[in-house]
């Protein structure tokens, strides 16, 4: 309710927003067992640097993330990721973190989504009237 706490919030989240050409993404780790994510997020200290979008051209768009989302030894279960793909839109998603190696094609509906996205966003930022 105190227009300082709504403002530090809007900054926070406008920071993870991107910007023009850029998507923004959240990844939740999600690993019911408390030892075994805790075990997980301390060996995957690397994985944001290894997210990546795939263009058309087989470029790869690795994450660009902020280094508070680490802490104490591991990764936060809770990524905020921006990848700048300048304004062009993605064809798959992949890791490439040894021994978790994976690409997954976007479907022509998640593309169309993505590309009105790109388009339709000059200026993501929220801010207080």
């Amino acid at each position: 309710v105190r227009e300082a706490d709504i403002r530090h919030e809007i900054e926070t989240y406008n920071e993870i927003l991107g910007g023009a050409g850029e998507l923004g993404v959240t990844l939740l780790i999600e690993i019911d067992d408390r030892e075994a994510r805790a075990v997980k997020l301390r060996e995957w200290w690397t994985l944001p640097e290894h997210l990546y979008l795939q263009l058309e051209d087989g470029t790869k768009v690795h994450a660009r993330f902020d280094p508070r989302q680490r802490g104490e030894g591991r990764v936060s279960s809770v990524q905020y990721l921006r990848f700048d793909v300048g304004g062009r839109v993605p064809v798959a998603a992949g890791v490439d973190l040894p021994g978790m190696e994976c690409v997954v094609r976007l479907t022509d509906e998640q593309r169309r989504a993505l590309g009105e996205d790109l388009a339709g966003v000059e200026s993501p930022q929220v801010s207080v009237a």
